[in-house]
């Protein structure tokens, strides 16, 4: 179902991960706005939309997994972006959001079939989860690639 899904937004000129992640959260940013949060990026702050006692708009907050620093810096870009739209009334904004709401309902949830909704238990009952210890930072290339390692410590590892 996936890859069908991926063809589409690949017809539709977009990226599967990123008309998933700003179709949940352009979503929930309006849902969950009543249990949101005045939390704009600073550079938004000034763009946000008030209430009628003059303070930020409640938008829906979202938290998001991620698994390296990559894929936190374009989610952060994104959210960035959906929240700017979130707050412009202008046509390129509204567009914008009409337009990944059309390919989602119209094109990719007809295509998931009885895959739409679907859920599934995370891990399974016999699941235990078996994490490295909490605080320690894995010695992997992630980790090299961004300081997260002192250099006097890999020159003198004995891996």
């Amino acid at each position: 179902a996936c890859h069908s899904l991926a063809t589409i937004a690949a017809k539709s000129g977009e990226h599967l991960e990123e008309i998933a992640i700003r179709w949940a959260l352009e979503n929930w940013a309006h849902v969950g706005s009543q249990f949101g949060s005045v939390a704009y990026p600073p550079e938004l702050l000034s763009e946000a939309r008030v209430d009628e006692t003059g303070s930020p708009a409640r938008i829906g907050a979202s938290v998001m997994g991620v698994s390296n620093v990559e894929e936190l810096e374009e989610t952060w870009a994104l959210w960035k972006s959906v929240v700017g739209l979130a707050n412009r009334a202008d046509e390129d904004a509204a567009e914008r959001r009409d337009r990944i709401n059309r390919i989602v309902t119209q094109q990719m949830w007809p295509m998931l079939g009885p895959w739409k909704d679907y859920s599934w238990q995370s891990g399974g009952e016999a699941f235990t989860n078996m994490r490295q210890a909490k605080g320690v930072v894995p010695i992997d290339a992630v980790a090299q690639r961004w300081g997260l390692i002192p250099k006097k410590f890999l020159d003198n590892a004995k891996i």
